[in-house]
């Protein structure tokens, strides 16, 4: 099995603090793992910043882990941009949030996401459901570009 790439977009410290875990537990599952904190280190690392930039990628992730509520750039946003952009629309991107708004959830796959998961508020739950995220999407499903 080829190792793989996660890019997890989060800002809340203590869900980050509780994914390492999961991330740690799950390491046979990928190489790398990049974190972006906001949605401008988002928008950076995707190059999705720039109409200009837009090819120019390094790293492609295999996954991306979005959190819908990030400052200075919305989940959303990111969401629509990844879907926009011919190097970035087959990466599976999984919205993982706190929020059970309906409209968020619909919205998400409206604008392309290919799953919506809330974050359970117990720690071991959290990390359960993390667990099976990767382990779906890394080891289960098949990408177009695999």
């Amino acid at each position: 099995m080829d190792k793989k790439t996660i890019l997890f977009v989060e800002d809340d410290k203590d869900d980050l603090a509780f994914s390492m875990r999961a991330f740690k537990d799950n390491k046979a599952f990928f190489n790398y793992l990049i974190m972006a904190y906001d949605g401008i280190q988002a928008k950076k690392y995707l190059m999705i910043d720039d109409e200009k930039r837009q090819m120019e990628i390094g790293i492609k992730p295999d996954l991306i882990i979005l959190d819908l509520k990030l400052p200075y750039v919305s989940g959303l946003e990111i969401l629509e941009k990844i879907k926009k952009y011919e190097h970035t629309k087959n990466i599976p991107v999984v919205v993982y949030t706190s929020s059970d708004d309906p409209k968020d959830l619909i919205k998400s796959y409206q604008m392309g996401a290919n799953s919506f998961v809330k974050k359970p508020e117990n720690y071991e739950e959290f990390i359960n459901v993390l667990k099976k995220i990767i382990n779906y999407w890394l080891e289960v499903n098949m990408s177009p570009e695999s």
